[in-house]
């Protein structure tokens, strides 16, 4: 056989998984369109009449007909499920009853609005969460949805039409697909179909004319979902030659990374280099630099929501701690093999950045080497604020900081002058650098810079001669000092470097550490009641966290088989999203979205053969659940998940 037309064992290997899990789940078919009112539903509707007619069993678990006539009649003709009655702040909503359809299993069962925001209290924050778990069970799924509504192409709509646009579905739902249908009408014709009340009636109609309903702007959105639609169809075709040809000449040597962080501007990149990555068919990363710097708690939540919407959007998610986020990118670049950083335009004064060495980009321009630098320009969003406002908030932080070491330095001042005859003017310079280590060693980096400052022009208006003046006589006099003021930036932003280092490696190390002496405590565990009982304790002691274990019970209900909390008790909201962890394998509870009105966080317990048991977070009075904690739950859940597996193997 010749080289090239030999099968890559991997890719062949790669495309008979995705078989093999796309024969297991059920069938996605979106229909797709620019706009509401474009015919999305009424299409649906008649293909899932036509797949009835053909006497598949079709049922319609959700559909919002917004009172079109033509609409509701298609509707009447297919059955549909009961509702779920969902009561929020003393008002009853309806929504899918996932439950319903699992339980009714049929062969087909139609969503409307794939987008939709489920009411709190309902198992999934979003609809299309819904939907995976229904195809995931083996039914198929007729669904709608406008591009409107797609992740990555959010921050475009919102510069096309001025709206942003809060439901969003991550891209991967559209990688899911198994076929997209697009639902296309010239902007004119929707346009009329508006002015006739065929899409919204009365007031919503006029709004909608004034706002997102203008000829410019659905001609630039219809050009996004045909674009859309092409690049889906084109990413098919290439899956498919995969196995069909020996594959070389598809493959993509190319790999993006993109630097996430708290910036509200983060998100726009985020999104932009997964439209790339899907373009190029390339692999990409998203890296957070952690620095020593504390967040606030809404950067924290921002990151956070980045951090989400990365992984959601199928990136590799690489944390490291580094001093500078410039080599800190760099490292994990050439670590990771990547071609292409993605990084956001500068929007800080410049002048800030002179005492940087300049702006992040040019910084990361320099260092760069053969990888390739994309800046990408951020349009200002709705949690965006002037970089003036940032500034001051961030000088607000400082500030304490900063008067400590104005309080210093007049104390040093103090003792300088009472010496300066005994020791001499240029003796006391030894002092004042001796201060400026110090405070490089206690204090951040803003604080160094404004006491080599303030301490420079102390020492020459009180000390060198002619005191009580600026200017200085002595050409030794005046070198010394130029000498003095670079060595006190030096020597303090260096001590304040190490400073920083010896803080993370000390908090590594105690992490480290607390995860050896957690996996040596359960290695040692001579069966179930002594492994759950040691890593709860080991876990409360080390992190502070309450923990309880659940195991499936002889009626297959979840039951609680140890808890570091005496006699705990749960409520039918915890023990439902206990069992969907078990069942799906996934984790559930507080900050999640699937059962997020629970108080507990549940992780699976799992091996290769299936699920073993869930272990569940006492997480109610935290305000975030930081990507450090999941990940160190992660970890846990894994490790207690080995040693409870090769306890039942030795049993069994």
């Amino acid at each position: 056989m010749s080289e090239d037309k030999a099968q890559d064992p991997d890719m062949l290997l790669e495309a008979i998984k995705k078989e093999e899990e796309k024969e297991k789940r059920g069938k996605l078919k979106v229909f797709f369109g620019m706009a509401a009112g474009v015919g999305k539903t009424y299409s649906m509707l008649k293909a899932a009449i036509k797949k009835a007619d053909e006497k598949t069993d079709v049922v319609i678990g959700y559909v919002q007909t917004h009172g079109r006539a033509e609409t509701d009649a298609l509707a009447a003709r297919l059955p549909a499920l009961n509702r779920r009655k969902v009561e929020y702040k003393g008002v009853i909503f309806e929504e899918m009853d996932i439950d319903l359809i699992l339980q009714r299993r049929p062969a087909l069962v139609i969503v409307d609005e794939l987008a939709h925001t489920n009411v709190p209290g309902a198992r999934h924050a979003k609809r299309y969460q819904d939907v995976l778990e229904i195809i995931e069970a083996g039914i198929s799924v007729y669904t709608t949805l406008n591009v409107q509504h797609v992740d990555s192409r959010a921050d475009t709509v919102r510069q096309i039409t001025g709206i942003t646009v809060h439901e969003t579905v991550p891209d991967t739902i559209l990688e899911k697909a198994d076929e997209i249908e697009l639902i296309d009408i010239p902007p004119e014709t929707l346009i009329k179909r508006l002015n006739e009340g065929k899409v919204y009636l009365g007031e919503n109609a006029s709004r909608a004319l004034e706002n997102f309903f203008k000829p410019a702007s659905l001609t630039a959105l219809r050009e996004m979902a045909l674009r859309l639609t092409a690049e889906r169809v084109d990413y098919q075709l290439l899956e498919q030659l995969k196995t069909a040809s020996g594959g070389k000449i598809w493959k993509s040597g190319e790999r993006l990374m993109v630097a996430v962080g708290s910036s509200p501007f983060s998100a726009q990149l985020i999104r932009w280099t997964r439209r790339m990555a899907y373009g190029m068919r390339a692999p990409w990363i998203a890296v957070y630099v952690e620095t020593e710097k504390e967040l606030s708690h809404d950067e924290r939540m921002r990151l956070e929501s980045n951090i989400s919407l990365a992984t959601e959007l199928g990136a590799e998610l690489v944390t490291r701690f580094d001093q500078n986020v410039v080599m800190g990118l760099i490292r994990v670049a050439r670590q990771h093999n990547v071609t292409q950083i993605v990084i956001g335009k500068p929007m800080n004064y410049q002048w800030l950045e002179l005492l940087k060495g300049g702006s992040l980009v040019d910084r990361l321009i320099r260092v760069s080497g053969n990888i390739d630098i994309y800046v990408v320009r951020c349009e200002p969003g709705e949690s965006s604020r002037p970089a003036v406002a940032r500034i001051v908030k961030k000088g607000g932080r400082n500030f304490q900081q900063i008067i400590y070491s104005a309080g210093i330095i007049a104390l040093v001042t103090i003792l300088n002058a009472a010496l300066c005859d005994y020791i001499g003017y240029r003796s006391t310079s030894l002092i004042y650098l001796l201060n400026i280590i110090l405070i490089g060693s206690y204090f951040n980096r803003i604080s160094v810079v404004f006491s080599a400052f303030v301490s420079s022009a102390l020492w020459n208006f009180l000390f060198i001669p002619p005191r009580y003046t600026f200017h200085i006589n002595s050409f030794d006099d005046m070198l010394m000092f130029m000498v003095y003021f670079i060595v006190a930036l030096v020597m303090g932003n260096l001590t304040y470097k190490i400073s920083s280092n010896e803080k993370l490696l000390r908090q590594n190390e105690e992490k480290t550490s607390a995860m050896y002496i957690f996996l040596k405590e359960i290695q040692g565990a001579t069966d179930m009641t002594v492994l759950f009982s040691r890593a709860g304790e080991m876990i409360k002691k080390n992190f502070g966290v309450d923990t309880v274990f659940l195991m499936p019970g002889g009626a297959g209900e979840m039951k609680i088989v140890s808890s570091v909390i005496r006699n705990l008790t749960m409520n039918d909201r915890e023990f439902q999203a206990a069992e969907w962890t078990f069942r799906e394998l996934k984790i559930s509870g507080k900050f999640t979205d699937t059962l997020a009105a629970a108080d507990w966080f549940y992780m699976p317990l799992k091996a290769q053969g299936g699920p073993l048991g869930v272990m569940g977070f006492e997480l109610k009075d935290r305000p975030i659940l930081t990507f450090e904690e999941r990940w160190m739950f992660e970890s846990l859940a894994s490790q207690i998940s080995l040693v409870l597996d090769r306890e039942l193997s030795r049993i069994g």
